[in-house]
């Protein structure tokens, strides 16, 4: 049987031009997709991985509760805390809160604004609470929404509306009441722990001392 080299040729050609077909607009999709995505998980991973720690700041730093030092070494350990905690701590949960609802925001379809608020820091809350019992914990907790949601875009786009997103962004301002009101919990229940926590490891290190 001998080789048609001119039907060979004809299919390479055929082969080409469906290989053409869209290939800019294909790549450009994928690319944007990808890059989409990469960001959000580096993004998702960075939230979880600041939310997971038990000490957020340094934990060499000293905490009010702690005996010992000077009245002025006191008096530094507990502007410290104060700085940390009242002033810092909150700039950091409002950053990581805001970046929460907007994933929610965009891809929960048919939620309104102030059940996403809730579950935005629901999940901060049982993150913080989880990360005084056991960081790994945590990691799933503060990870579990947002990589949740990204999976139920991939397998269905239907949920996701931009008009709708957008509609919800503009609503926010009618919720900041809600907004402040989640943020002092925040930021006085992670008070509360670490304190809670500092006693817990005084009376530990007092038997440990006395045994």
């Amino acid at each position: 049987m001998a080789f048609d080299i001119t039907a060979f040729a004809s299919y390479g050609e055929i082969l080409l031009e469906l290989y053409k077909t869209d290939f800019l607009a294909n790549l450009a999709n994928l690319t944007i997709y990808s890059l989409c995505m990469a960001i959000y998980v580096m993004i998702v991973w960075h939230y979880y991985r600041t939310l997971s720690k038990r000490d957020i700041f340094n934990p060499k730093i000293k905490y009010p509760g702690e005996l010992g030092g000077t009245f002025l070494t006191n008096l530094r350990v507990g502007f410290d805390f104060f700085l940390k905690y009242f002033i810092i701590f909150p700039f950091i949960s409002f950053f990581w809160f805001l970046v929460l609802s907007a994933f929610l925001l965009f891809l929960s379809k048919g939620q309104d604004v102030a059940q996403t608020l809730l579950m935005s820091m629901t999940v901060m809350a049982a993150s913080r609470i989880t990360a005084y019992y056991n960081e790994e914990a945590s990691e799933n907790v503060a990870k579990i929404i947002p990589l949740g949601l990204l999976g139920v875009f991939i397998v269905d786009q239907t949920r996701f509306s931009l008009a709708e997103a957008l509609a919800k962004f503009t609503a926010l301002p009618q919720f900041l009441h809600i907004i402040l009101q989640y943020l002092s919990y925040v930021v006085l229940l992670e008070v509360v722990l670490r304190l809670v926590y500092s006693l817990v490891c005084f009376i530990q290190l007092d038997r440990e001392l006395k045994e």
